[in-house]
């Protein structure tokens, strides 16, 4: 594979730092060779504690540790090129724009089911941190963690 500073430049974009395409890319072509120890598994992110709890939801806890943790992360330069902000998730929206704009829909209603099943979900999250020693994680940040893990491609497994 080509350099990854030949193929792609850093770019700030509307949701923080964006990586950008400097060349055209050929199908089937290798974009990056990524080595194992880059790879985030279960074995990074899982933690008894949360043993009890969907992979989704580990993987973020552990994604929204590893951005509180800014620069004394491993994942630091990883962290960086995410996005900054939540926008992803209609729990993350306005609460007026989705009445303004969606009367007479269920979709507002089921935007705050998914909210208060979040909200209960953190505070499961934060008893068992807090139990086990480990640092409580803010609305804000869990938000953004989940918004990014289910919003990509993952490989952890939706039904456990």
């Amino acid at each position: 594979a080509t350099p990854v500073n030949e193929s792609f430049d850093i770019v700030q974009g509307s949701f923080g730092e964006t990586p950008v395409a400097r060349r055209a890319f050929h199908f089937d072509e290798v974009l990056i060779n990524l080595p194992a120890s880059r790879v985030i598994t279960a074995k990074d992110y899982a933690q008894p504690c949360l043993d009890h709890l969907p992979q989704y939801v580990q993987l973020a806890v552990w994604l929204a540790t590893q951005r509180k943790l800014g620069k004394a992360s491993d994942w630091e330069p990883y962290i960086r090129l995410l996005a900054q902000k939540a926008p992803a998730l209609p729990v993350a929206w306005d609460r007026d724009h989705l009445r303004r704009h969606l009367v007479g829909s269920v979709f507002p209603a089921a935007v705050g089911e998914r909210e208060m099943e979040l909200r209960r979900t953190l505070s499961e999250v934060n008893q068992a941190l807090g139990e086990a020693g480990f640092q409580e994680h803010a609305w804000d940040i869990f938000l953004w963690a989940v918004a990014l893990v289910t919003s990509r491609s993952t490989g952890y497994d939706t039904l456990k």
